[in-house]
């Protein structure tokens, strides 16, 4: 290990080129950087920047192990600073860890809306909550939101990063007690509603026009 270790401090690479290759690594995972953090003062101040941290990717390491960002866990200080740098994907980790770990799901709302308009599932996650939480307001803006810059609700795409949302809030261990089942309250205004075919759709998840409502209400029950 120290050898892997002396070995990256590269000191042939420019500064300029080895942010480069950081970038690349994190974006395909943030583990990736640990070479570099252990290297040397060099490498652990380049892959301390800004540029760096934004493209770290954490999806797969909380999939291995969602407790290393957690409170206490082993990533939680680089997490931390993805966060504060903007890093879209720890951000949109850390609104999900709010929501369904802290005492109060608006944290998780109000972290999430960070992201919006620059990343569609923390703007559809955020909704989600909002509906949990019973502020169908909230819901209606943050889906008009999706739709005006993600693409509109009624969508696959919209139906793949719905899927992608359920998936990461398993992969961070919710508690599945129904918590909010009783302030569950889906938007009905002009342009956000609950199409008639609700009931009927809930399960299969065949039907494009409901699926937000169906989404929405497996998401309530994992919390």
């Amino acid at each position: 290990m120290k050898v892997l270790a002396e070995s990256m401090t590269l000191p042939f690479i420019s500064d300029g080129i080895l942010v480069e290759i950081m970038k690349v690594l994190a974006e395909a995972e943030v583990s990736y950087l640990s070479p570099f953090f252990r290297a040397g003062k060099r490498t652990w101040n380049i892959a301390g920047t800004a540029e760096v941290l934004l493209k770290c990717n954490f999806t797969h390491l909380i999939y291995e192990n969602h407790e290393d960002i957690m409170p206490g866990g082993r990533a939680r200080r680089l997490f931390q600073r993805c966060c504060e740098v903007g890093n879209l994907e720890a951000v949109y980790f850390e609104g999900l860890r709010l929501a369904i770990h802290s005492v109060d799901i608006n944290l998780g709302i109000e972290m999430l809306v960070r992201n919006d308009k620059g990343h569609g599932k923390s703007t559809l996650a955020a909704a989600f909550f909002a509906i949990c939480s019973g502020d169908r307001e909230q819901a209606s803006v943050l889906f008009k939101s999706f739709s005006a810059n993600h693409g509109g609700l009624v969508s696959e795409k919209a139906r793949f990063l719905g899927n992608e949302i359920k998936w990461d809030i398993v992969m961070l261990n919710p508690p599945g007690l129904d918590t909010y089942m009783e302030t569950f309250s889906y938007p009905d205004d002009d342009v956000v509603y609950l199409p008639e075919c609700a009931d009927d759709h809930v399960f299969p998840h065949e039907c494009h026009l409901c699926y937000m409502y169906s989404c929405a209400l497996e998401v309530c029950g994992m919390l």
